[in-house]
Protein backbone atom coordinates (compact mmCIF):
# COMPACT_ATOMS: atom_id res chain seq x y z
CA UNK A 1 0.00 0.00 0.00
CA UNK A 2 1.11 3.32 -0.47
CA UNK A 3 1.55 6.04 2.05
CA UNK A 4 -0.75 8.66 1.63
CA UNK A 5 2.12 11.94 2.33
CA UNK A 6 3.92 9.86 0.12
CA UNK A 7 2.32 9.66 -2.53
CA UNK A 8 0.36 13.14 -2.69
CA UNK A 9 4.02 14.47 -2.16
CA UNK A 10 4.78 12.57 -5.44
CA UNK A 11 1.50 14.03 -7.26
CA UNK A 12 2.59 17.86 -6.38
CA UNK A 13 6.06 17.39 -7.70
CA UNK A 14 4.63 15.97 -10.85
CA UNK A 15 1.78 18.96 -11.50
CA UNK A 16 5.09 21.18 -10.22
CA UNK A 17 7.43 19.81 -12.60
CA UNK A 18 4.59 20.14 -15.31
CA UNK A 19 3.39 23.67 -14.97
CA UNK A 20 7.17 24.65 -14.54
CA UNK A 21 7.73 22.99 -18.01
CA UNK A 22 4.87 24.50 -19.55
CA UNK A 23 5.90 28.55 -18.38
CA UNK A 24 9.15 27.54 -19.65
CA UNK A 25 7.97 26.29 -23.42
CA UNK A 26 5.88 29.49 -23.25
CA UNK A 27 8.17 31.90 -21.56
CA UNK A 28 10.42 30.61 -24.78
CA UNK A 29 8.24 30.79 -27.57
CA UNK A 30 6.95 34.31 -26.26
CA UNK A 31 10.80 35.62 -26.46
CA UNK A 32 11.04 34.02 -29.80
CA UNK A 33 8.02 35.52 -31.10
CA UNK A 34 9.14 38.84 -29.90
CA UNK A 35 12.76 38.43 -31.79
CA UNK A 36 11.27 37.83 -34.81
CA UNK A 37 8.58 40.98 -34.81
CA UNK A 38 11.95 42.77 -34.07
CA UNK A 39 13.48 41.51 -36.74
CA UNK A 40 10.38 42.43 -39.15
CA UNK A 41 10.90 45.97 -37.62
CA UNK A 42 14.67 45.76 -38.13
CA UNK A 43 14.14 44.71 -42.16
CA UNK A 44 11.61 47.68 -42.35
CA UNK A 45 13.83 50.72 -40.76
CA UNK A 46 16.35 49.06 -43.31
CA UNK A 47 14.09 49.39 -46.32
CA UNK A 48 13.28 52.82 -45.00
CA UNK A 49 16.75 53.71 -44.81
CA UNK A 50 17.70 52.47 -48.41
CA UNK A 51 14.66 54.76 -49.70
CA UNK A 52 15.70 57.83 -47.79
CA UNK A 53 19.08 57.32 -49.20
CA UNK A 54 17.62 57.25 -52.89
CA UNK A 55 15.15 60.30 -52.28
CA UNK A 56 17.57 62.38 -50.40
CA UNK A 57 20.12 61.50 -53.51
CA UNK A 58 17.66 62.80 -55.64
CA UNK A 59 16.62 65.71 -53.64
CA UNK A 60 20.83 66.61 -53.83
CA UNK A 61 20.75 66.42 -57.58
CA UNK A 62 17.84 68.67 -58.31
CA UNK A 63 19.45 71.52 -55.70
CA UNK A 64 22.46 71.22 -57.66
CA UNK A 65 20.93 71.73 -61.49
CA UNK A 66 19.02 74.57 -59.77
CA UNK A 67 21.89 76.45 -58.93
CA UNK A 68 23.40 75.34 -62.63
CA UNK A 69 20.21 76.88 -64.54
CA UNK A 70 20.39 80.24 -61.27
CA UNK A 71 24.45 80.50 -62.24
CA UNK A 72 23.60 80.37 -66.09
CA UNK A 73 20.31 82.56 -66.14
CA UNK A 74 22.67 85.27 -63.65
CA UNK A 75 25.86 84.94 -66.17
CA UNK A 76 23.43 85.32 -69.68
CA UNK A 77 21.68 88.33 -68.18
CA UNK A 78 25.08 89.86 -67.28
CA UNK A 79 25.38 89.19 -71.13
CA UNK A 80 28.37 86.61 -69.96
CA UNK A 81 28.39 83.42 -72.50
CA UNK A 82 27.09 80.71 -70.99
CA UNK A 83 28.32 77.85 -73.05
CA UNK A 84 32.01 78.75 -72.77
CA UNK A 85 35.13 79.88 -70.18
CA UNK A 86 34.70 79.90 -65.89
CA UNK A 87 30.94 79.13 -66.55
CA UNK A 88 31.29 75.97 -68.26
CA UNK A 89 34.10 75.12 -65.66
CA UNK A 90 31.90 76.65 -62.65
CA UNK A 91 29.06 74.30 -63.86
CA UNK A 92 31.21 70.80 -63.79
CA UNK A 93 32.69 71.80 -60.39
CA UNK A 94 28.47 72.24 -58.95
CA UNK A 95 27.90 68.79 -61.17
CA UNK A 96 30.31 66.96 -59.75
CA UNK A 97 29.90 68.44 -56.21
CA UNK A 98 26.36 67.15 -56.26
CA UNK A 99 27.23 63.85 -57.55
CA UNK A 100 29.70 63.42 -54.74
CA UNK A 101 26.84 64.31 -52.50
CA UNK A 102 24.24 62.32 -53.86
CA UNK A 103 26.88 59.23 -53.29
CA UNK A 104 27.63 59.95 -50.06
CA UNK A 105 24.07 60.19 -49.07
CA UNK A 106 23.21 57.05 -50.50
CA UNK A 107 26.55 55.47 -48.86
CA UNK A 108 25.69 56.76 -45.63
CA UNK A 109 21.59 55.24 -46.17
CA UNK A 110 22.88 52.01 -47.50
CA UNK A 111 25.40 51.55 -44.17
CA UNK A 112 21.79 52.84 -42.05
CA UNK A 113 20.27 49.88 -43.71
CA UNK A 114 23.01 47.05 -43.41
CA UNK A 115 23.07 48.03 -39.80
CA UNK A 116 19.51 47.47 -39.51
CA UNK A 117 20.07 44.49 -41.53
CA UNK A 118 22.36 42.81 -39.03
CA UNK A 119 20.11 43.85 -36.20
CA UNK A 120 17.60 41.80 -37.87
CA UNK A 121 19.92 38.72 -38.14
CA UNK A 122 20.74 38.89 -35.06
CA UNK A 123 17.00 38.60 -33.59
CA UNK A 124 16.02 35.84 -35.38
CA UNK A 125 19.15 34.36 -34.25
CA UNK A 126 18.18 35.43 -30.29
CA UNK A 127 14.50 33.85 -31.25
CA UNK A 128 16.03 30.23 -32.22
CA UNK A 129 17.88 30.74 -29.13
CA UNK A 130 14.74 31.81 -27.12
CA UNK A 131 12.58 28.33 -28.67
CA UNK A 132 15.61 26.33 -28.06
CA UNK A 133 15.97 27.69 -24.27
CA UNK A 134 12.55 27.15 -23.43
CA UNK A 135 12.18 23.75 -25.32
CA UNK A 136 15.29 22.65 -23.05
CA UNK A 137 13.77 24.56 -20.10
CA UNK A 138 10.83 22.60 -20.13
CA UNK A 139 12.92 19.38 -20.69
CA UNK A 140 14.67 20.09 -17.39
CA UNK A 141 11.91 20.83 -15.45
CA UNK A 142 10.18 17.59 -15.92
CA UNK A 143 13.19 15.51 -15.26
CA UNK A 144 14.18 17.42 -12.51
CA UNK A 145 10.29 16.07 -11.28
CA UNK A 146 10.50 12.57 -12.46
CA UNK A 147 13.93 12.42 -10.55
CA UNK A 148 12.78 14.06 -7.33
CA UNK A 149 9.63 11.80 -7.49
CA UNK A 150 12.19 8.69 -8.01
CA UNK A 151 13.87 9.95 -4.92
CA UNK A 152 10.87 10.17 -3.04
CA UNK A 153 9.30 6.26 -4.09
CA UNK A 154 13.09 5.26 -3.07
CA UNK A 155 12.95 6.97 0.58
CA UNK A 156 9.33 5.42 0.70
CA UNK A 157 10.40 2.03 -0.56
CA UNK A 158 13.45 1.96 1.87
CA UNK A 159 11.14 3.07 4.72
CA UNK A 160 8.64 0.30 4.24
CA UNK A 161 6.28 2.80 3.00
CA UNK A 162 5.83 2.42 -0.62
CA UNK A 163 4.72 -1.01 -2.04
CA UNK A 164 7.64 -2.54 -4.72
CA UNK A 165 7.19 -2.05 -8.23
CA UNK A 166 6.45 -5.05 -11.18
CA UNK A 167 5.99 -7.56 -8.62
Amino acid sequence: MCDPVIGSSMAVTLIGATVSAMAQKQAGDFKAQVDRNNAVLQERAATDADSRGSFMAGQSMMKGSQLIGQARAGAGASGIAVESGSVVDTNATTRAMTTMDAEMQRYNAHSEALGHQIQASNFLADSTLASQTGSNGATTALLGGFSSIAGQYTTGYIHGLMPKLGG
